[in-house]
């Protein structure tokens, strides 16, 4: 599933597998954005699914890919960061 059903489907998906809607919706949580009950992202994250709620369907994809690139980009800065005071480390020995 490339974008988490409306929140309208949820008591129908709810019924059609037999699980309370609470379930459902951490179902939707772990597979279309792979948040966990128990996951404690950022505080700087948590705004990010109500106003995510609000785009259009079609535009959620690039969403994806948006917030892809950006992690991608941090990962990048964080490694070469790494890479560069390993490097100050071994030219002050």
């Amino acid at each position: 599933m490339e974008t988490p059903p409306a929140p309208k489907y949820v008591p129908g998906n709810a019924a059609l597998l037999g699980l309370p809607e609470s379930q459902v919706h951490r179902l939707i949580a772990e597979q279309c954005y792979d948040l966990r009950p128990n996951d404690q992202g950022p505080r700087h994250f948590r705004p990010l699914p109500s106003i995510a709620r609000d785009v259009a369907k079609s535009d959620i994809v690039t969403l994806m890919d948006v917030a892809k690139t950006f992690s991608n980009k941090h990962a990048t800065e964080t490694e070469l960061a790494k890479l560069k005071a390993q490097d100050d480390d071994e030219g002050a020995a």
